[in-house]
């Protein structure tokens, strides 16, 4: 926890393991409360990974994580492929 104010972070990332099931757990919801005003407190933005069940990023909100991703908004796609210049220039 030291390390922790000493680095002061501009986001913190809670982990997925305190995510999975978060709905169904009030001491992961303590928790994750507890490191969300903790952040707050040193200026930092808070996200929430691994959220997969729309139960789980329902209870973030609630809890007032703003900042969330996961399998719950998108899976993963191919990769983004770069525009060919070319054909813009000559456009």
């Amino acid at each position: 926890m030291s390390t922790f104010a000493s680095v002061e972070p501009d986001f913190v990332k809670i982990d997925g393991s305190l995510v999975r099931g978060l709905e169904r757990s009030g001491k992961q919801q303590l928790v994750v409360t507890s490191l969300l005003e903790l952040a707050r407190e040193l200026g930092s933005h808070v996200i929430a990974e691994a959220i997969e069940t729309e139960a789980e990023r329902a209870a973030l909100g609630v809890l007032g994580i703003d900042w969330r991703q996961g399998y719950s908004f998108a899976r993963l796609g191919p990769p983004f492929q770069a525009p060919n210049l070319a054909v813009l220039k000559a456009a």
